[in-house]
């Protein structure tokens, strides 16, 4: 990692560490520990534990004050939209985090530095470094400038709403039976596994799904069944 590459990522924070080092360890995954023989204590995954957290905190305030007229199951939808893997990763991609990760040298081949799950894991770190560096008003502060925009194009999150416990409510309303998923297939790296899910309803498949973790299949398939009942097409599978 480059001192210019840290200035520009400091400046796209708009945080300056004190300490150059806690930024270094924010961005250095354990694969560069492990071919580097670097105490993984010194990789990222401390960090990114309690920016984790920070980050979820943060964004469940920003939604709670923005939002006064909302309900509790809309402001969780909208801070888990805000926090997910995919916003963090896009985010943090866009920024170029990517570029300055250290990483080891097969996960890099494997794309690890364009790979959503890693950046948003290291986003999460950054976040955790700030707040160690300079407290929570520096990661409240970090944390607003990066999700405002966010939070300004949330929409509707109603239709993002829990896709597993809708199919179930109409699936129940309709014939009494509970949705079943089965996990069919597991590919990838380890640090970005890819499931697939199928949900049945009366032994009958409607829909499979991918995500990257099991919940997250479960969902997609679910969303993708809620997709076919609407269409009055339950019938065969993709």
């Amino acid at each position: 990692m480059t001192a210019g590459g840290r200035a520009d990522l400091q400046a796209w924070l708009g945080y300056r560490f004190r300490d150059g080092e806690l930024l270094a360890q924010a961005l250095r995954h354990r694969s560069y520990a492990n071919e580097h023989a670097v105490d993984p204590l010194q990789c990222n995954e401390r960090l990114e534990f309690l920016g984790d957290a920070i980050v979820g905190a943060i964004a469940a305030r920003m939604v709670y004050e923005r939002h006064p007229e909302r309900d509790e199951g809309w402001l969780t939808e909208a801070r888990s939209r805000l926090v997910r893997n995919e916003t963090l990763g896009r985010i943090a991609g866009e920024a170029g985090i990517g570029e300055l990760l250290e990483l080891g040298a097969g996960v890099r081949r494997q794309g690890g530095h364009r790979q959503r799950v890693v950046l948003a894991r290291a986003l999460e770190a950054v976040i955790g470094a700030v707040w160690v560096d300079g407290g929570d008003e520096a990661a409240r502060a970090c944390v607003t400038r990066l999700l405002g925009g966010e939070l300004e194009d949330l929409g509707d999150v109603t239709a993002d709403r829990d896709a597993k416990s809708l199919l179930q409510q109409l699936a129940q309303a309709e014939n009494g039976e509970t949705p079943r998923y089965s996990i069919t297939g597991e590919r990838g790296p380890a640090h970005e596994p890819e499931y697939t899910a199928e949900v049945e309803i009366g032994g009958k498949t409607l829909a499979c799904g991918k995500g990257g973790s099991k919940r997250a299949a479960e969902q997609a398939a679910a969303a993708r069944a809620l997709a076919r009942l609407d269409a009055g097409g339950a019938g065969a599978r993709d």
